[in-house]
């Protein structure tokens, strides 16, 4: 006779069978969770095709369809979140009276836009009802914001003045690599250490806003930072590159460079004039000539 835990596994494994989207099949002790999560699902799915505002604000807050730990076969909760942006942002404009943390929300999922305007531009709402006072964790939503903001501020000014992102370079190699072995570029050719002297191509409001709101490992004179010519001199010195390794910056250059070199992410940006050229071992110049890229969602 078979055991009970060998027939508990069978019959486990045709429930599971029989369910939409079923997960992988996994121990009895999951069923619960994994049926909670199947209904928030199929509930969320609906509600968000019919444009329940309800269910939008109450999917980004995670007050509601609160079982999302697992992906379900289909449509992906971060698709789901989008709807739900979509939806709130949709009924702001239209002034009807949105909760204000479903509203930060859906400014922070329109901050992961393609575009990187837009997702400033979303950030930088985020940050004025943030501002407003009315919101719950403000440190912890700051925090996040700030990390958020500062490499795609970073690379936004980059690129907008004139820089040039080229994988074909060096430019991945990180500044030490740069700085201390790189030979120098030929004289008007591109230098990938340009993009790791970030503070020459912020404007002054954005380094007071970087001074101000991101803690520093290593403090730097203000006279320095707010005379552009003494920063443009201080950037190509070993000081600067000592203060660079020293004040955490490294990671968050390292992010935006990851973020640029997504395929929708390089397309979004080519259409916006930036000087970005992926390697053609990636295989998109096809796509990028073409105009094939994924659109951006429309939130």
């Amino acid at each position: 006779m078979k055991s009970l835990s060998t027939v508990g596994r069978v019959l486990m494994l045709l429930a599971c069978l029989g369910m939409s989207g079923c997960f992988a099949y996994r121990s009895a002790a999951n069923l619960p969770r994994d049926v909670a999560i199947l209904g928030d699902h199929g509930r969320a799915k609906s509600a968000m095709a019919r444009g329940d505002l309800s269910a939008a604000e109450g999917l980004l807050t995670a007050e509601k369809y609160r079982h999302r730990s697992r992906e379900v076969a289909g449509m992906s909760w971060g698709e789901l979140l989008g709807q739900a942006a979509e939806i709130v942002l949709a009924a702001h404009a239209r002034g009807e009276a949105v909760e204000p943390e479903a509203l930060f929300q859906a400014y922070m999922v329109g901050a992961h836009h393609d575009d990187l305007p837009t997702a400033l531009d979303y950030m930088t709402r985020a940050q004025t009802l943030l501002d407003g006072g009315t919101l719950r964790e403000p440190d912890e939503k700051r925090r996040n914001l700030v990390e958020q903001r500062v490499p795609s501020l970073i690379l936004y000014r980059y690129l907008e003045s004139g820089g040039t992102i080229d994988w074909t370079s060096e430019i991945e190699q990180g500044y030490y690599e740069l700085f201390f072995r790189a030979p120098p570029p030929a004289p008007g050719a591109h230098d990938p250490r340009d993009f790791y002297r970030f503070l020459e191509y912020l404007t002054l409001e954005d380094r007071t806003w970087l001074f101000d709101n991101l803690p520093m490992r290593a403090p730097l004179d203000a006279d320095i930072w707010r005379d552009d010519a003494r920063l443009h001199a201080f950037s190509r010195t070993l000081e600067y590159y000592e203060w660079y390794a020293r004040s955490g910056f490294e990671g968050r250059l390292d992010h935006a460079l990851n973020w640029i070199r997504k395929t929708d992410h390089i397309c979004a940006a080519r259409k916006r004039g930036y000087d970005v050229v992926p390697r053609s071992e990636w295989g998109m110049d096809a796509a990028i000539a073409s105009g094939a890229c994924r659109p951006a969602p429309p939130y």
